[in-house]
């Protein structure tokens, strides 16, 4: 699983204080910073944060009423 995060280093530093161990600081490949974290079951949750040229759309979305798909005439 894979979650977008506004701010990685924020979340990484509430994961650590509500006590779980990520496997690793936040690392970046191709612009796109990043850090796993296993839940309580073991499965690895990835945690990302993505350039902001990336992001601005989707954080736009509600706000500017911008929609993905087709529009309904």
């Amino acid at each position: 699983m894979s979650l977008s995060v506004i701010d990685l280093d924020e979340t990484h530093r509430r994961i650590t204080a509500a006590g779980y161990t990520p496997d690793q600081e936040p690392f970046e490949i191709g612009g796109v910073r990043m850090f796993f974290v296993k839940d309580p079951d073991g499965t690895p949750v990835e945690f990302i944060e993505l350039p902001t040229v990336f992001a601005a759309p989707t954080r736009c979305t509600a706000a500017c009423g911008y929609r993905w798909g087709p529009a309904n005439d």
